[in-house]
């Protein structure tokens, strides 16, 4: 970023940012800095990459306060858009871009730049496309000599689109602005990749309801006990940052390797001992 104030970085996850808080605080601080030159982005709004959804919002938004500010691989029955309008159940739509090159942990290379123009299903109703590059899925991230091809094709003619980065929240507005006639996609986006999560590692999935129930009840009783007329006179302190605690456990535990159990035995060996701090 020192070198290419251009480049921006995408990072998801207020769990990995406060580990780096809590391990690494001058590093930390510069991930701030860049922050606010709009060079670092955080994005997704949740505590981890998850298979849930309720209570991460609002441990992530409180951590948000630091002044930081579906992945689809089909093997069978391949996806007929890239840009539509996925409706919930309410009838409430959200705009939404599947990156057209297949992959997160794009290269750089001439040749996916070109699948990302051509692999466009929707090309006629929305001509904007997200490439998403740098290695991933393990770590790494983008390479120098990535953003050095990156700046030789944005000059490259005969290249069937113009190459810019950017922040994913001005691609979305942009995306708006200029699509129109967008498919209405209503009903599940299902993971082909990863079959049998339902019952893969019961245990798990029992341990995750049982930790989210007894937290419940928890926060309920405390809250009944601190509203209670005696509570002053008894001197109840709401447990809020044991709670907190603990829900970022329950939560690490969500993770969508972790809940749905396609994940190695070491990742079980921590997540059982997890949850049992929580139910001890």
């Amino acid at each position: 970023m020192k070198s290419n104030p251009n480049f921006t970085f995408t990072a998801s996850q207020a769990q990995q940012y406060e580990w780096v808080e809590q391990l690494y605080p001058s590093l930390f601080k510069e991930i701030q800095e860049y922050s606010k030159k709009g060079q670092f982005l955080p994005v997704g709004g949740t505590w981890v990459e998850m298979d849930y959804i309720a209570r991460r919002y609002q441990l992530t938004l409180a951590f948000a306060g630091k002044d930081i500010s579906k992945a689809v691989l089909e093997s069978v029955a391949l996806f007929p858009n890239t840009t539509f309008k996925w409706a919930g159940l309410d009838n409430s739509e959200v705009l939404t871009h599947f990156a057209p090159a297949d992959t997160y942990v794009g290269q750089c290379n001439v040749s996916e730049l070109v699948r990302s123009v051509h692999n466009n299903k929707d090309k006629v109703y929305s001509n904007k496309s997200i490439y998403l590059y740098g290695n991933g899925d393990g770590g790494g991230g983008p390479l120098s000599a990535m953003l050095d091809r990156l700046e030789i094709l944005s000059e490259v003619e005969g290249l069937p689109a113009t190459v810019k980065n950017g922040d994913p929240a001005d691609f979305y507005k942009e995306l708006e602005a200029s699509s129109h006639d967008l498919t209405r996609w209503k009903g599940e986006l299902y993971f082909e990749l990863h079959r049998g999560t339902y019952t893969s590692h019961g245990i798990i999935k029992k341990y995750n309801r049982s930790s989210e129930n007894l937290l419940r009840e928890v926060e309920f009783l405390s809250t009944l006990a601190l509203a209670s007329p005696h509570s002053k006179y008894r001197q109840f302190s709401y447990p809020k940052v044991e709670l907190d605690r603990l829900w970022k456990l329950v939560l690490l535990n969500q993770f969508h390797d972790v809940l749905p159990g396609s994940s190695i035995k070491m990742v079980y060996d921590d997540a059982i001992r997890f949850y049992q701090d929580v139910e001890s």
